[in-house]
């Protein structure tokens, strides 16, 4: 299901970065039945992840971005935010009678940046975290200017696939950051402060890891 400069086949998510996130998220989307696989597509410019995501999954993939926008209903963006600029370049010149809705991951690219690039189309900027990896992330998110409620809708579904999410404004995204999207760093290093205090006290490592660990993971629930 590999595609390089041509057209893609219509898609119902087409994911610009084959990544650890992007990939979380296309894997259960997949699992939890919400797209099939035939459904997403894939934009990555390695060619040992297109050929990797195409052979696990069964998604279609592309080496270039444009091809996925034009033929995409939803495109995630799940790049680095450093590489904003130049995948913003793919989006200019694109004319569709009905614009994809455009969900962003990348930390720090505001939805002004992401409007300014993709003037009239619907966009939504969301901030998941690492936990999302495993099924049970926290994401925020906050609609642009020209999204409908369906599109909120829609966020919605595709994020939930990978834990909870919450609606908030713009301004308090940088709150978000800090609290959910930089969490899990400390929550890991009070896991490994409990289970030091373990082995100081004459634990196993092993048996102390796990105790800290459950012992979090009970008290969070």
């Amino acid at each position: 299901m590999a595609f390089g400069g041509v057209a893609l086949l219509p898609a119902e998510l087409g994911i610009i970065g084959g990544g650890v996130m992007g990939e979380a998220l296309l894997s259960r989307l997949i699992s939890l039945k919400v797209f099939l696989p035939d459904e997403i597509a894939v934009a990555d410019p390695s060619a040992r992840r297109r050929q990797l995501l195409s052979e696990q999954y069964g998604v279609h993939v592309a080496e270039r971005n444009r091809d996925l926008i034009e033929s995409s209903r939803v495109v995630l963006l799940a790049v680095k935010p450093q590489a904003f600029s130049q995948v913003s370049k793919d989006f200019q010149g694109i004319r569709c009678e009905v614009p994809p809705l455009v969900l962003s991951i990348l930390a720090g690219v505001t939805l002004a940046k992401l409007e300014t690039a993709m003037p009239g189309w619907p966009v939504v900027r969301a901030m998941p975290n690492t936990p999302a990896t495993v099924g049970v992330g926290m994401t925020a998110i906050t609609p642009g200017s020209r999204t409908l409620e369906e599109h909120s809708e829609q966020a919605f579904k595709i994020f939930s696939a990978v834990g909870k999410v919450v609606q908030v404004p713009e301004e308090l995204m940088n709150a978000v950051t800090g609290l959910s999207g930089s969490g899990p760093g400390y929550v890991a290093l009070v896991i490994e402060s409990l289970a030091d205090g373990g082995v100081a006290a004459g634990l196993p490592r092993a048996v102390a890891n796990q105790l800290a660990v459950q012992t979090v993971l009970g008290t969070a629930q």
